[in-house]
């Protein structure tokens, strides 16, 4: 993924969240309507403001003012200091909106 690029894989957006998640789990998010994305043939697209929207509206990192400043949003590194993945995050952001 280049910095110029206009757009985001679902792979790419994956790996700006947390390297623990999956393109799967983007995949689920977008058929559940939490991620806006458009689909070109076979693949679905992001822009970098939906990935700055749902990061700024996930709940699990609200009181992380850090996370979304760019060292954050580098492969593989995270704002989370606890010991739960990212995918666990996002697991537990789904369960809550669902409950919503």
């Amino acid at each position: 993924m280049r910095a110029d690029e206009a757009f985001l894989t679902v792979e790419d957006f994956a790996a700006a969240l947390h390297r623990t998640i999956s393109s799967r789990t983007v995949r689920t998010m977008i058929h559940d309507g939490q991620i806006n994305a458009t689909k070109i043939g076979q693949r679905f697209y992001m822009t970098r403001e939906e990935l700055a929207r749902f990061v700024s509206t996930c709940h699990a990192n609200a009181n992380r003012p850090d996370f979304s400043s760019a060292k954050t949003m580098a492969l593989g590194s995270s704002s989370t200091e606890d010991s739960r993945s990212g995918q666990v995050l996002v697991t537990d952001f789904i369960r809550k909106q669902k409950k919503s």
